[in-house]
């Protein structure tokens, strides 16, 4: 219901549903990589173990990927199908 009293337009189309989608999960994958930064200088200073980076790595950068990767194919499909 609060929806509607902001300033949404009254229909989302396909391309800015992915649009908003695609720009949250990259910020999710840009801080991912920072953060995986952050571990591999603390792993020069022999502060962090390589099961914490790989971790970091995973599911911090791999994860949010691999989400865009199916929402991609997602919107995709659905581009494709409501195209014909």
């Amino acid at each position: 219901m609060l929806w509607r009293f902001t300033l949404a337009p009254a229909r989302i189309g396909i391309g800015s549903a992915f649009a908003g989608i695609f720009f949250l999960l990259l910020g999710f994958i840009i801080g991912g990589l920072a953060w995986y930064i952050r571990d591999v200088r603390r792993r020069a200073r022999g502060a962090l173990d390589d099961e914490r980076m790989a971790f970091s790595l995973v599911v911090f950068v791999g994860a949010p990927f691999a989400v865009l990767v199916v929402i991609a194919f997602v919107w995709l499909l659905a581009f494709v199908i409501g195209a014909s």
